[in-house]
């Protein structure tokens, strides 16, 4: 039994390719996912409410009002 040059041949290339893929994919999704910036503002701030009224969430985001 012989084993055929160019199947051997395709079977290399294609294994190179698959790890050359596999390892493309993991450092893209280890760069996006590691940026992010240092100090997160959503998370930090607080909010004070010193009144008891019903208002609206336009309301309170409103910037003019204050």
């Amino acid at each position: 039994m012989k084993i055929k040059q160019k199947c051997v041949f395709f079977y290399v290339i294609k294994k190179t390719l698959l790890i050359t893929m596999r390892t493309f994919i993991f450092l893209c999704f280890t760069a996006v996912f590691s940026l992010s910036p240092s100090t997160m503002i959503s998370q930090n701030h607080k909010i004070k409410i010193d009144k008891n009224e019903s208002l609206t969430v336009d309301e309170v985001f409103n910037h003019e009002s204050h």
